[in-house]
């Protein structure tokens, strides 16, 4: 111990002077006698790191580095020593050396956000796509924002598919995209190409079933807001009731399309006779028995004619018998 604090001295001494090489080799002396402790290997690396980046010798700091790394006691400064040693290991083309000293601040923490990004970089220019798809299922697990999760999940889905061959495996991250981000055109589109291609055709008709029940869902909500905004704020209730209209062509049980065309119904005479056909159509649709009878008068009402009224009525008491249960009130039809 006593050699190594006078080669420490003595290195200081050379350093105050100017000698940077003569320093050096001192320092690098500490490094070398197996007796020096803790303190004065992280004293000789610290110095050692400077004097070396100053005279250009990149592989002999890339190597103090690593050491310091394995001494530095305090996480957040070993990090700051293995990022430095892992960009300076890459810029002179020292990738796999890289790699490892990213890899052992990943080891340490799951989600370090800067060592897992600096790795995908590294392997997407490397084209490792195996290690890529580990590295960025890990990163789409960590506390980075939604959009950046879910751009690293579907570029998994699509290594797996495009680059590994691992159908299954894509088809799996494909539906992990689905459930934690919900359903988009390009989700769905991947998996039913998929499906397709391993002859999944159940899984391929529910997937397009679902999808076209969601799109019809979206599609009648929008007509259905569009005729209230019309109703209510523009004053347009015929371009309401055509709205309204439209949303239930696409989807009958529309709830609000449906109630907006009963209020009118009620409030708006003048344009019952294009609120009932649409309405009752609709109620006929989804078996809404109940409703479609509390529009009956409305619907005689704007008949016309007396064999329409009577069509009408006979309906009714068919209706009554069939799906009510309610004999009496079908006789008295």
């Amino acid at each position: 111990d006593g050699r190594v604090s006078l080669r420490l001295e003595a290195a200081e001494t050379r350093r105050a002077l100017g000698d940077r090489e003569g320093a050096t080799r001192l320092y690098q002396k500490v490094l070398d006698e197996e007796e020096a402790n803790t303190a004065a290997v992280l004293e000789s690396c610290r110095q050692l790191n400077g004097l070396l980046e100053a005279a250009g010798r990149t592989e002999d700091q890339l190597d103090v580095l690593e050491r310091l790394a394995e001494h530095e006691p305090e996480p957040k400064e070993q990090r700051v020593v293995l990022g430095r040693a892992a960009r300076l290991a890459e810029s002179t083309g020292q990738v796999q050396r890289a790699l490892r000293f990213w890899r052992k601040r990943i080891d340490e923490d799951s989600e370090d956000i800067e060592a897992l990004s600096e790795t995908i970089n590294i392997l997407r220019r490397q084209q490792s796509w195996e290690p890529l798809v580990e590295v960025l299922s890990a990163r789409s697990q960590a506390p980075v924002p939604t959009r950046q999760s879910r751009e690293d999940l579907v570029f998994v889905a699509k290594l797996r598919a495009e680059k590994l061959e691992d159908t299954d495996g894509a088809i799996a991250t494909w539906i992990e995209v689905t459930e934690k981000f919900g359903d988009e055109d390009e989700s769905t589109n991947a998996l039913a190409d998929l499906y397709a291609q391993t002859s999944q055709w159940q899984e391929y008709a529910a997937l397009l079933d679902g999808a076209a029940e969601r799109d019809s869902e979206r599609v009648s909500g929008v007509l259905a807001r569009l005729g209230e905004v019309c109703r209510d704020q523009l004053s347009e209730p015929d371009r309401a009731v055509d709205f309204f209209r439209r949303a239930l062509r696409v989807k009958p049980g529309q709830e609000t399309a449906l109630t907006g065309l009963k209020k009118m119904l009620d409030e708006d005479g003048e344009r019952r006779p294009l609120v009932c056909e649409p309405l009752s159509h609709a109620y006929e649709a989804i078996a809404a028995w109940d409703r479609l009878l509390e529009i009956l008068e409305p619907r005689l009402e704007v008949a016309g004619t007396a064999a329409a009224k009577a069509r009408l009525l006979r309906e009714t008491a068919s209706i009554q018998e069939k799906h009510l249960s309610n004999t009496t009130d079908a006789l008295r039809s």
